[in-house]
């Protein structure tokens, strides 16, 4: 089965990129430029997500801690994204897997997707 990964980003052309990198290495990508996609995921959740920390109404760090305090989301994979120069200290408090900084290598992105896929399985 093919992994699902979300992506929540608002800048268009960042969500734009992402997805057709990921689509392009075999995943089942969705996207969106709010958090307010999560409340659709009823069933089944997504298997990864990549949530860009500065986003309109809300910072992905706060979706992030939500994701995490659910029983039945907790262990799903969040990746943070951000140009913000202490990422790395926000992914942790929040209890994000990890982050991706902006701008990013290509190389290095998929590697980082596809090592936090493989250790949610």
């Amino acid at each position: 089965m093919q992994d699902t990964i979300l992506i929540i980003e608002d800048d268009e052309s960042i969500l734009e990129a992402i997805q057709m990198i990921l689509e392009a290495e075999g995943y089942h990508v969705m996207s969106s430029n709010s958090g307010e996609i999560l409340q659709q995921f009823v069933d089944e959740f997504p298997n990864l997500l990549i949530i860009d920390e500065y986003l309109p109404f809300e910072r992905g760090s706060e979706i992030c801690k939500r994701i995490k305090l659910q029983e039945e989301t907790a262990n799903t994979p969040v990746l943070l994204l951000s140009g913000h120069a202490k990422i790395a200290e926000i992914a942790q408090k929040c209890g994000a897997d990890g982050y991706i900084e902006k701008p990013f290598n290509l190389l290095s992105f998929i590697e980082i997707i596809d090592q936090h896929l493989k250790v949610s399985q």
